[in-house]
C-alpha cells in the first residue's frame, strides 16, 4: 500500500481545494454561531450558522447586516 495507492490517486477532480473551500466554511460557521449568541435568541440563531456551511461568504455578509440591524 502507501506510495503506490498514493501514485494511483487522481487529485485532479479538486478534492483537495474543494475540502479546503468547505473547511473554510466550517470555520466561518463556528464563528457565526458563537458571536450569534449575543445578538439572536432560538432558532435565527441556528439558522445563520447553518446558512454559513453551506453559501459560506455571502451568508456571512447576510448575517453581518442582520447583526449590524440588531444592535
Amino acid at each position: 500500500m502507501g506510495w503506490g495507492l498514493a501514485r494511483n490517486t487522481d487529485f485532479s477532480g479538486h478534492q483537495i481545494e474543494i475540502a479546503v473551500i468547505f473547511t473554510f466554511f466550517i470555520v466561518i460557521a463556528i464563528w457565526v454561531y458563537y458571536d450569534s449568541d449575543k445578538y439572536f435568541i432560538r432558532f435565527k440563531r441556528h439558522i445563520f450558522w447553518i446558512l454559513t456551511i453551506f453559501m459560506g461568504p455571502i451568508a456571512l455578509l447576510i448575517y453581518l447586516m442582520q447583526r449590524k440591524i440588531q444592535k
